[in-house]
């Protein structure tokens, strides 16, 4: 499956991944409309990203897109303060940039080290219960 972090399809693209999947799987584009399908994808989906590491990153992620929407609305010439003063000076701003992008890098490669780790990861199986004597 596409979302399995164990899938060979995990270091694929997102075009590739959802193309290679299909091929292999022989459905087709409205095979994956049908609402079992998608109750079953997104229930994996769900299972898959339950895990607490990957949650952080996510809010993290969420935090990142919160700061560019505030970025988005600086308006050096109208947010000044009673005196007339600019609230942020550029400069600050410029900085506030460069951190987002060192920040949003440094959390895509560890999305991607801790999903690989998981997908390497014999031991631990959902749910942190430990692997039984037939389990694989």
């Amino acid at each position: 499956m596409v979302l399995d972090y164990k899938s060979p399809y995990f270091q694929y693209l997102e075009k590739d991944k959802h193309e290679s999947a299909l091929d292999d799987s022989g459905l087709k584009e409205e095979d994956l409309k049908d609402e079992k399908f998608l109750a079953a994808y997104r229930k994996y989906q769900e299972i898959q990203e339950s895990d607490p590491i990957l949650s952080l990153i996510k809010t993290a992620f969420k935090t990142l897109h919160k700061m560019q929407v505030f970025l988005d609305n600086i308006d050096f010439n109208l947010d000044v303060d009673a005196d007339g003063r600019p609230l942020y000076k550029p400069k600050d701003v410029i900085n506030d940039i460069k951190s987002i992008s060192e920040c949003r890098t440094q959390l895509k490669e560890l999305e991607i080290m801790h999903k690989k780790d998981l997908a390497e990861s014999g031991e631990r199986i959902r749910g942190d219960a430990e692997v039984g004597l037939f389990d694989d």
